[in-house]
């Protein structure tokens, strides 16, 4: 987690903040798909792979993708509303500094 930044964001209601997004893809009538990424075995996998299947290498991120279908590659901004009432903001260090002694507790 170190590697992504110094802040963490920590959405605390998951289908409120899904449910902001998909109402400004939709404003932009935008079409989208979203779900867990599905990870497998690259040894031995022999099927489809698409935008939500990802190498079980990866499967500790536990990914979820938010596809949306359109022509151009330019850069998508879209704007949800304030986050206020379902997010809260941490330093990186004081995040993981606090989960890592919840882990050690819980062992």
């Amino acid at each position: 987690m170190k590697d992504f930044g110094d802040t963490v964001l920590l959405i605390k209601d998951n289908p409120k903040f899904l449910s902001l997004i998909e109402k400004a893809l939709e404003k932009k009538r935008l079409k989208y798909f979203h779900e867990l990424v599905q990870y497998y075995d690259k040894r031995i996998y022999m099927g489809k792979v698409d935008v939500f299947n990802k190498a079980s290498e990866y499967a500790y991120q536990n990914e979820f993708r938010i596809y949306i279908r359109r022509k151009s590659d330019e850069s998508l901004k879209i704007h949800i509303g304030s986050l206020k009432d379902i997010a809260e903001i941490y330093p990186a260090n004081e995040f993981i500094d606090t989960f890592e002694a919840t882990e050690k507790n819980n062992c």
